[in-house]
């Protein structure tokens, strides 16, 4: 899922309202004792927590999956109604953050279930993204215009206005991701022709605000990095935001439709533009590979198939599955295949039952893949959605239909360890971040 630098400036700063995270409701239970403390962080390290939407059903169930071969019910967090999509949740090992499209966020506990805090803190949000430090939570919000970072409890750290640096425009702030090895967040704006990452990293370089005379003996306007905007100038807005994992480079779909653009973050601008038309479903691509030989692929709606990207170059490379609509990828850093949906075009959360399991070798993703009649027999057809454990070595398959429930497969696919049946279709919590 990151801007020429004499011209970049700092975010203008709005005088944040006084937002204070409300108390619970009903008591908070938290460890008490040391003893306590130490149980919690080492059931924290050990849990692994899996976030499942069903069909017909107000928020989400919450599976335990630190025993791969025994998924359970952990049981349920009551979510608000307008809680419609992964945009707007983000989680660590232990936590889950929530937004509200009217403008509330909220932090519930996940070993518990339970609300631990939440403020409102704008009138409508489009997108959250969570820190790799955990202790920062970016809010892309839409009214008023502005990225806000929030503290790990919920109160407003910074407010940035979602202006021009000559604030003659004012417009809302369309998605933020995470990018753990920049330490930052990467957001853009849709009505401004402009990148923005605002860094978390206290020790930050400051960021030049206007004319400068001299960087080495810091002649001219500074703002502090930390938790102030770099402007990246683009030629026009980006309709959808993704980021190498590597930190060097953010995409983002060009405001035809019609394209990527490629935007290299320590440059500060565009560096390339790759002839695909990938859409929203392009939010999530899978990148592998050593930085001189890094490789992308991602959906390509307009000619169908898997689109291969040399993005070390940033080049089309090759086609797989040529011809054949694709609903999603996935895939894991540790993992050599690619998980593929094909079937008619739809995303995940359109009840998308019928769409046949494919996965492609990340050593020859053009040619090779695991023949489908290895696949256990489970998830051939009907996965929706597909999640991954930690390291890698498991998968969690979302299967629809009234006989539906989560597969705990091997990550090649070909050996189901256990399933848990849960009634009507279900959706995989994926998060953006």
């Amino acid at each position: 899922m990151l801007a020429a630098l004499a011209a970049a400036g700092g975010a203008t700063s709005l005088a944040a309202p006084v937002v204070r995270a409300a108390p619970t409701q009903g008591p908070v239970r938290a460890p008490t004792s040391s003893a306590d403390v130490s149980a919690a962080r080492r059931d924290s390290a050990r849990d692994e927590w899996l976030l499942v939407r069903r069909e017909g059903e107000p928020g989400l169930t919450v599976l335990d999956l630190s025993a791969p071969g025994s998924p359970r019910v952990a049981g349920s967090l009551a979510l608000p109604d307008a809680v419609p999509d992964a945009a707007l949740l983000a989680r660590n090992a232990s936590e889950l953050f929530v937004a509200t499209r009217d403008g509330e966020v909220l932090r519930y506990g996940l070993a518990r279930r339970e609300l631990l805090a939440r403020a409102r803190v704008a009138s409508r949000i489009a997108a959250i993204a969570l820190a790799s430090d955990g202790r920062h939570l970016a809010v892309a919000a839409q009214d008023p215009p502005a990225l806000l970072v929030l503290d790990a409890k919920l109160g407003v750290l910074r407010t940035l206005a979602g202006e021009d640096k000559e604030r003659k425009r004012s417009v809302g702030v369309l998605a933020v991701r995470n990018s753990p090895a920049r330490r930052s967040f990467v957001a853009s704006l849709p009505g401004l022709p402009e990148l923005w990452e605002v860094s978390y990293d206290p020790a930050a370089l400051d960021i030049p605000a206007g004319m400068i005379h001299d960087f080495q003996f810091r002649e001219g306007a500074f703002v502090r990095g930390y938790l102030n905007a770099r402007r990246t100038p683009l030629d026009a807005a980006l309709r959808w935001l993704a980021l190498d994992p590597l930190g060097h480079e953010a995409i983002g779909g060009s405001p035809a439709g019609t394209g990527i653009e490629v935007v290299h973050l320590d440059v500060r601008r565009r560096i390339a533009g790759l002839a695909l038309d990938a859409g929203p479903r392009a939010r999530r691509p899978v990148f592998w590979g050593p930085p001189e030989r890094r490789s992308m692929a991602l959906v390509d709606i307009a000619g169908g198939g898997v689109a291969i990207v040399d993005a070390t170059l940033w080049k089309f490379a090759r086609k797989a599955l040529a011809g054949t609509p694709v609903r999603w990828l996935a895939s894991h850093r540790e993992t050599r295949w690619i998980w593929v949906s094909v079937g008619a075009g739809c995303e995940p959360a359109q009840g998308c039952a019928q769409g046949e399991l494919q996965l492609l070798d990340k050593g020859d993703p053009g040619g090779s893949a695991i023949a489908r009649d290895r696949l256990a027999p489970r998830i051939r057809r009907g996965v929706v959605q597909v999640a991954f454990d930690r390291p890698g070595q498991h998968a969690y398959a979302a299967v629809s239909g009234a006989r539906g429930g989560v597969a705990v497969v091997s990550a090649d696919a070909t050996r189901e360890l256990a399933f848990l049946p849960l009634a009507e279709a279900v959706e995989l919590v994926v998060l953006p971040d």
